[in-house]
């Protein structure tokens, strides 16, 4: 079995903590529709991730 990162918590916690989750294609999540999602996430208080 591979080594969870400490980073990640386990999907038990995502769910337990993080009830509405939403899964986006990868393929339409680049470019122009990344930015959009990211600036979206940042109005509402959410982090999307790393900042460049």
């Amino acid at each position: 079995m591979a080594a969870r990162s400490r980073s990640i918590p386990p999907p038990t916690m995502i769910d337990r903590d993080m009830p509405h989750q939403v899964a986006l294609p990868d393929d339409i999540c680049t470019a122009h529709n990344f930015t959009l999602i990211r600036r979206f996430l940042r109005s509402k208080g959410y982090f999307a991730g790393r900042d460049p």
